[in-house]
């Protein structure tokens, strides 16, 4: 299982190499040559030189054998100075290698993170890099379970962007099953991609769902053999996910519940809550 955020962003390119040239084209807009094929190129951008430069993720955009454009996929998760030396080394690297243009698509999981990014590089005497960034802006909300299952990467960006909205979530759910590609290893990048919040309501909702394949370690781990368990748990999990306050009497009140639809839906409030008086209105 994938154990960090930044490996599991970069799986969801590995995956599929077309997911990258999604993102330059439906989110950010930007026109690709034509092409016939994208795949996985070497991420190793080093030269003959003492420095060595490797991206996360390299994807090779061809019309037939003759390349027509590299993208280099970088998943940025904090503020990294020297990334402002190396990035346009990478593009220089990669135009070389491929003898055709080079972008780059960085990946940013904050809006602080994003607006650094996505500020052009000045190499000097009017030359300039300038990234094309993908922060939690302008991630599309996707809450059609249709459009999820036809880019379950996108749904999984998506998600990560806009945890608190349950369409989204539920049009997540949609893409966790037997005939989606991949959907084990997806279902599997929730836990380290989603907040606790966000975690627990899909546990909730793939437990309560008679269709699921209980087929992935995540999906056996906190379902067992498909009965959810511990839903009082699971409320107060969400609760204290959200930094709120639970008075003694509210924490009473849920552990004391016996009913698993009131429980459920206290389960549903918690996950927008703001208040524990939220949980149950």
């Amino acid at each position: 299982m994938v154990s960090s955020t930044h490996e599991a962003l970069v799986e969801l390119i590995r995956q599929r190499p077309g997911f990258a040239v999604q993102l330059l084209t439906e989110v950010a807009g930007v026109a690709v040559p034509e092409y016939s094929s994208v795949e996985q190129g070497s991420p190793d951008l080093s030269q003959a030189v003492p420095a060595e430069y490797r991206a996360d993720e390299v994807i090779t955009v061809r019309d037939g054998a003759r390349a027509v454009l590299g993208v280099i996929a970088e998943v940025q998760l904090h503020i990294d100075l020297d990334k402002r030396f190396s990035w346009p080394a990478y593009l220089v690297a990669l135009r070389n290698r491929l003898r055709a243009p080079a972008v780059l698509l960085v990946i940013a999981t904050s809006e602080k993170v994003a607006r650094w990014a996505a500020k052009p590089i000045e190499l000097g005497a009017g030359s300039v890099v300038a990234p094309i960034v993908m922060g939690p802006g302008v991630i599309p909300v996707i809450t059609d379970p249709v459009v999820a299952r036809a880019g379950p990467e996108l749904a999984m960006l998506s998600a990560m962007s806009h945890p608190e909205d349950l369409g989204v979530l539920d049009a997540l759910l949609a893409t966790f099953t037997s005939d989606i590609e991949h959907n084990t290893l997806y279902a599997d990048l929730v836990w380290t991609l989603l907040p606790a919040a966000a975690r627990t309501y899909l546990e909730h909702r793939m437990a309560t769902t008679s269709t699921w394949q209980y087929q992935s370690p995540f999906a056996r781990k906190y379902f067992g053999e498909g009965k959810a368990e511990g839903k009082a748990e699971d409320v107060l999990t969400v609760v204290s996910a959200r930094g709120i306050a639970v008075p003694d009497d509210a924490r009473d009140r849920i552990t004391a519940c016996t009913d698993p639809e009131q429980l459920s839906a206290w389960l549903i409030n918690a996950v927008t809550a703001t208040e524990i008086d939220d949980v149950f209105r």
